[in-house]
C-alpha cells in the first residue's frame, strides 16, 4: 500500500484554499511506485462530479455528508495507488441560461420559481410557469421526463457555472489527482458535462432527454468504451440520488445487452456517496439492491 503524501490532511477535508499542486507532483514523483503502463490487472477510478458547489460547506448546492465521501474517496484513492491504472472524472458545468435554473422560468407575474421547485406537466399547460426561452420545447419537456422514467423537472440553485470556483475539484482531491497523476505516470481524463441549455444531465454519459446537433445533446459512447476497456471499474461521486444513479443507469442499460460482462467488473462504492434528499435512504438502498441483482458488487472503499 502507498504511503499517503505528508500534505494530506483529512482533519481539513474541504478547506477553503488553493490546491497546492506543485508539491502534490513532487511527492508523487518521491513515491517511486511502478507505471500505470504495466499493470497486468487494470483498474479504472470513475468519480462523478466531486466539485466544490457540491463537497464544501459553502458549495451552493452542498450535499449532506459530501466531505466525509470526498475524504474516503481520497483515501481509497492514496490507499489503493498501486492498483488504480486510470482515473475518470466528470465535472458538471453549467450556464446561467438553462432549463433547471431560475432565469428559465416564470409565472404570470414575472416572479422566477425559488430553488427546489418541481415544475410539473400541469404546472406549465396551466400557465403557472412559463418558459422563456425554447418555448414549444420547455413545454414538452416534463412529459418527456416522466415517459423516459426520469425525475421530474426539479429548478435547482445555479451551481457548477462554468468558470467558477465551484465547477472545480475541491482542493484536496485536486491534489490527490496530481500527486497520483506523477505517482503512477497516468494521465487523468476528464469528462465535462451540462451545457446543453434545454435539458438537465445528470448521468456523464447523456442529457437527460436527448439534443441532436450540440456535442454533448447525444449518448458519450466513446467514454462509456473507455471505461469498459479495464478489468475492475470502481465507481462512485455526487449524488447518490441524481447524477450518479442517472450514470449507473446509463452504464447498466447500455451494457446490458450489448456487452453484459462488462456490468461483472462495476464495483459501487457504497461509502463515497450521499443523498440530495436523505430522507428516501429506503428507496436508495432499493436502487443499490437492484445493482446487485444485474451483477455489480456494492461494497464499501475500504473493502476493495
Amino acid at each position: 500500500m502507498a504511503k499517503s503524501p505528508s500534505f494530506w490532511n483529512p482533519n481539513e477535508i474541504g478547506a477553503h484554499r488553493k490546491p497546492n499542486l506543485a508539491q502534490a507532483r513532487v511527492e508523487g514523483l518521491a513515491a517511486k511506485l511502478s507505471p500505470a503502463h504495466k499493470d497486468k490487472v487494470r483498474r479504472i477510478a470513475v468519480g462523478i462530479d466531486y466539485q466544490v458547489d457540491f463537497v464544501r460547506d459553502d458549495g451552493s448546492l452542498k450535499v449532506g455528508g459530501a466531505l466525509d465521501d470526498t475524504k474516503r474517496y481520497i483515501e481509497y484513492l492514496y490507499g489503493n495507488a498501486e492498483y488504480i491504472s486510470a482515473v475518470l472524472l466528470s465535472l458538471d458545468q453549467h450556464l446561467p441560461w438553462q432549463i433547471f435554473f431560475p432565469l428559465w422560468w416564470k409565472d404570470k407575474n414575472g416572479n422566477h420559481p425559488q430553488p427546489f421547485t418541481i415544475i410539473s406537466e400541469q404546472d406549465v399547460n396551466n400557465g403557472i410557469w412559463i418558459p422563456q426561452r425554447m418555448k414549444l420545447w420547455s413545454r414538452a419537456y416534463p412529459k418527456r421526463l416522466r415517459e423516459t422514467g426520469q425525475s421530474p423537472l426539479i429548478i435547482w440553485p445555479e451551481h457548477c457555472l462554468a468558470g467558477s470556483e465551484g465547477a472545480s475539484l475541491t482542493a484536496d482531491l485536486a491534489e490527490a489527482i496530481m500527486w497520483l497523476s506523477a505517482a503512477r505516470g497516468l494521465q487523468p481524463i476528464y469528462m465535462f458535462k451540462g451545457m446543453v441549455p434545454e435539458s438537465e444531465h445528470y448521468g456523464p454519459f447523456c442529457c437527460c432527454v436527448p439534443v441532436a446537433n450540440h456535442p454533448q445533446g447525444g449518448l458519450q459512447t466513446q467514454f462509456m468504451n473507455m471505461i469498459a476497456n479495464h478489468d475492475i471499474i470502481d465507481i462512485s461521486g455526487e449524488a447518490e440520488d441524481f447524477c450518479v444513479r442517472e450514470g449507473m443507469r446509463q452504464l447498466l442499460k447500455y451494457y446490458s445487452g450489448k456487452n453484459p460482462v462488462v456490468i461483472k467488473k462495476i464495483r459501487f462504492l457504497k461509502d463515497c456517496t450521499s443523498l440530495v434528499y436523505p430522507d428516501n435512504r429506503v428507496e436508495a438502498d432499493a436502487v443499490l439492491n437492484d445493482y446487485t441483482k444485474q451483477g455489480v458488487k456494492v461494497m464499501k472503499s475500504t473493502e476493495v
